[in-house]
């Protein structure tokens, strides 16, 4: 069982021949929870806390969880990384139920909207998003 970032990124970065994914869109680095200096254009993924997930006595029960995640854009150009927040927006809203392994995803829910935060200190533009997903690991 992945962590959702990883199931994430792996949905933006894959290409377009790969069933549930986005299509090979995102062009920009990808990282997972903790941003680098460098490239100016990126995205990073972060786990957040989340609610505990649902455990049943009977072994064969599927667990039901409750990941929460943020995505956070940095780019040069504040149009450019605007435009960036609401393609992963709309990818990630829109890609329905999927499964990875026996992880089975039903939704995946915007928590908030996006949010421009103040530029970093090279006067880079950083948006934010934060997302939740209902997923059931299979036994």
């Amino acid at each position: 069982m992945n962590n959702i970032v990883v199931d994430i990124k792996d949905l933006l970065i894959a290409p377009s021949s790969s069933p549930f994914t986005f299509g090979g869109l995102l062009a920009w680095a990808v990282f997972l929870n903790e941003e680098p200096t460098e490239p100016n254009n990126c995205v990073t993924i972060y786990s957040l806390p989340s609610r505990p997930p649902v455990l049943y006595n009977d072994p064969s029960h599927a667990v039901t969880e409750y990941p929460d995640f943020q995505i956070r854009v940095r780019g040069i150009n504040w149009q450019t990384s605007y435009n960036m927040i609401k393609l992963i927006e709309s990818m990630i809203s829109h890609i329905g139920s999927f499964s990875v392994g026996t992880m089975k995803y039903m939704d995946i829910i915007p928590q908030t909207s996006e949010y421009q935060l103040p530029d970093d200190d090279n006067g880079r533009k950083i948006w934010v998003q934060s997302f939740f997903a209902l997923r059931e690991n299979k036994p």
